[in-house]
């Protein structure tokens, strides 16, 4: 016994049938609205993958600060010896996590005042078809 699928069958075009239109055509009403000016800023490339690294990892940074600094409040209230701990950890990410911030927004700055905008204006629209 073999499971073999049968081939389907082909739907082959029949040239003596007229090509109709659309039917839909005259159905749908669309208005697209576009604006006469488009500006685009243009980046440096480079710089901008720089401040989206540096963004990632101050939020990283910020979720360990957060992350020690709830335990190490709590021990202070306690009074325990893992105190001192905690709050090393809990100031070491908040370093962290003020560096690459400050980082980040360094890089941000000089994207803003190296970007160059381009002005496009909308001439007009043709429908195609």
């Amino acid at each position: 016994m073999t499971n073999e699928v049968p081939a389907p069958n082909q739907v082959e075009p029949n040239p003596t049938m007229p090509v109709s239109a659309n039917p839909a055509r005259q159905a749908f009403n669309v208005t697209v609205s576009v604006p006469e000016n488009i500006t685009v800023r243009m980046v440096d490339a480079s710089s901008l993958s720089d401040y989206e690294v540096n963004i990632f990892i101050s939020s990283l940074a910020f979720g360990f600060f957060t992350a020690f600094a709830v335990p190490a409040v709590q021990e202070l209230k306690a009074g325990s010896q893992l105190a001192a701990a905690f709050t090393a950890m809990t100031l070491l990410a908040g370093v962290i996590f003020l560096t690459f911030l400050i980082m980040a927004l360094s890089k941000r700055k000089k994207l803003t005042e190296t970007g160059k905008e381009i002005k496009l204006t909308t001439t007009g629209a043709e429908i195609g078809g």
